[in-house]
């Protein structure tokens, strides 16, 4: 997370690659960040539902 915080300001690193999985990680255990996970995945489109059809 940490080392994606750092790649959001240095314009040659890409900091999402591992900013993303950093939220990820951490929604397990902070509600807020959860929160903020379940509202991007709706924005884009990705469904928590597992199985088929």
């Amino acid at each position: 997370m940490i080392i994606g915080l750092i790649g959001g300001l240095i314009p040659i690193f890409q900091g999402w690659i591992f900013g993303i999985p950093g939220l990820i990680i951490l929604a397990d255990y902070f509600p807020p960040i959860h929160r903020l996970l379940v509202w991007a995945k709706k924005k884009a489109g990705i469904s928590n539902k597992k199985g088929g059809k």
